[in-house]
């Protein structure tokens, strides 16, 4: 994003020495302070609906204004949600599960080929 270029007409004198303690702050704390907040703008385009052929530069967009703090807190949050969803529908097993029946797989694909070249090799060796 581009920097504003619109410049305070007045500020008030308190308003000014907060910005300044704060900017202080920011500068110790390395950058960033936990409760500064950022911009994350989500944008749909229309081309992923339902109805639409070809893109269309059209859609809707969303402006999300959270703090560091809120983020982490989501983190958080979702990383316990995914844990408990993790365990309630058996992920773990239900990968285990996938796995074997995909080796499973390959071994009888890997089978199928020896076979194929033992009789291919069979062959050659007969004429």
């Amino acid at each position: 994003m581009m920097p504003p270029q619109a410049q305070p007409i007045y500020e008030a004198p308190h308003i000014v020495k907060e910005r300044i303690e704060r900017d202080n702050l920011r500068q110790k704390a390395g950058g960033v302070l936990a409760n500064d907040d950022f911009a994350i703008f989500v944008f749909a385009d229309a081309y992923n609906w339902y109805s639409s052929y070809c893109y269309e530069e059209q859609g809707f967009g969303m402006l999300f204004r959270p703090t560091w703090e809120k983020v982490h807190r989501f983190y958080l949050e979702s990383q316990a949600e995914w844990e408990a969803f993790v365990i309630s529908q058996n992920i773990e097993e239900r990968i285990a599960e996938s796995d074997r029946m995909e080796n499973e797989a390959f071994a009888e694909q890997d089978r199928m080929e020896r076979e194929w070249e033992d009789k291919s090799g069979d062959a050659k060796n007969e004429s």
